[in-house]
């Protein structure tokens, strides 16, 4: 009798532990489904709530797209989420400029998946698939040596310039994003047949539009809703390639990607992934000079043995990015001719790019306190001490030194970002806790 108690007790408990298993299935299965669906209203609030001055519209036709995105090709999805973390910041300093909207950047991920070396069946090239004549026209070169269509910096200036053009011509973006797609005549003879009202959008005319733009921009505003509303359907961006901050110097004599290497200890492949525009592997001399990007600290070594600062660049998108790329950009130079008159750098101005043999390396400073360091200024919540700044210090080494935001520091010391403190100067720092 025991044996038969036994055996119930063991079958009761199976029962429970399997509909404990059945139960975490059946939760992750539905977790997983509210990944990868959505309903139709729910979509359309979402998509009326984002904010956007191109008119963007819910339709059968986008919710089939989406659900292509969050669940068909969810790798894809998190490859181009991670890939516009590179690309994004240069489109919204470009657009700032321009006064045009932000959003315009995703027009970028439907035309080529924000991959700079991109070549379409027809010869469209580049972030922006610009074809040879438009490109060329709006002042991109292209020969065999360059190819700017290739360059994230001078592609998207040209295609924000194409893009005002587009709009001042038809007074709407999304017949703006048309027109980029299949041309103005495409459009305009859309607007010929349809007999639409002045103030017509795309959705007016989207029956009398060519086939592959008819779903071009409910493509953009598929793309606009996963680049907004990721997170809810689980995606996370992948970075393909960790990068340090970057910066950007226009070079007008000859220089091979073998000399930038030798210089800055780069490797060439890193040189050539950074710098698609140049197709043979050198920067053409040119009075216009051209743009070549590299990481901050080889752009610091670059410049350290040019003495090009004069022709950095630099495209900050918002007020904190804008106030730390004016700050480096000065302050490097500033650096420089410090260390140059302390005889730091005794004979590095005087070699040329095929002396060097060993990129330079410098050695660190340490952070110098005035006699009086002990006077602290402040409440007891916020404390302060004067500090000399030294000659290998920027103020963003400062900021980090002592956990301090670079406004913070701007404003308690009244510095001008554009003319930053020399070395000697005395900085008030906070006073750890």
């Amino acid at each position: 009798m025991s044996k038969i108690k036994f055996i119930a007790k063991q079958f009761v408990v199976s029962l429970i532990l399997l509909f404990s298993v059945l139960s975490m299935v059946s939760a992750t299965d539905s977790n997983a489904e509210s990944y990868y669906s959505i309903s139709a209203q729910e979509l359309k609030e979402r998509i009326e709530n984002l904010p956007s001055q191109v008119e963007l519209r819910y339709t059968s036709e986008v919710h089939s797209i989406i659900n292509e995105y969050i669940k068909d090709y969810r790798k894809s999805s998190e490859v181009l989420l991670g890939r516009s973390s590179q690309f994004f910041p240069i489109y919204e300093s470009e657009f700032k400029k321009a006064g045009i909207p932000f959003e315009l950047k995703y027009l970028s991920v439907v035309e080529s998946s924000l991959r700079p070396t991109v070549v379409s069946k027809v010869g469209a090239v580049g972030l922006w698939q610009f074809m040879r004549g438009t490109g060329q026209e709006y002042g991109l070169t292209i020969n065999s040596t360059v190819d700017e269509r290739r360059d994230p910096m001078r592609s998207t200036q040209a295609a924000v310039s194409y893009l005002k053009d587009l709009y001042l011509r038809f007074g709407d973006w999304s017949l703006a994003l048309a027109a980029y797609n299949c041309g103005p005549g495409g459009v305009m003879k859309a607007q010929k047949r349809s007999n639409a009202a002045s103030d017509e959008v795309f959705w007016d005319i989207k029956p009398y539009l060519p086939r592959e733009t008819r779903r071009y921009v409910p493509k953009f505003v598929a793309i606009s809703y996963v680049m907004n509303y990721f997170q809810y359907h689980g995606l996370e961006p992948l970075v393909e390639t960790m990068e340090e901050p970057l910066a950007t110097v226009r070079v007008y004599d000859y220089t091979t990607f073998s000399q930038l290497s030798k210089l800055t200890g780069l490797d060439k492949s890193t040189i050539w992934r950074l710098n698609p525009a140049f197709l043979k592997g050198y920067v053409p001399k040119s009075s216009k000079g051209y743009l070549v990007t590299l990481p901050e600290t080889k752009m610091y070594e670059y410049l350290s043995i040019t003495d090009n600062w004069d022709d950095l660049e630099y495209r900050p998108s918002t007020p904190a990015n804008e106030m730390h790329e004016i700050y480096l950009y000065g302050s490097m130079k500033r650096r420089v001719m410090s260390m140059e008159v302390m005889d730091l750098l005794p004979q590095t101005m005087d070699l040329t790019l095929h002396q060097l043999d060993i990129p330079m390396e410098l050695p660190e400073a340490p952070e110098e306190p005035v006699q009086n360091d002990d006077v602290v200024l402040g409440t007891s919540s916020s404390r302060y001490k004067m500090l000399k700044l030294s000659a290998q210090q920027s103020l963003m080494d400062i900021v980090d030194l002592h956990d301090m935001t670079l406004e913070e520091l701007i404003e308690i010391n009244d510095i001008d970002i554009n003319n930053p403190p020399a070395p000697g100067s005395l900085i008030m720092v906070r006073v750890a806790e």
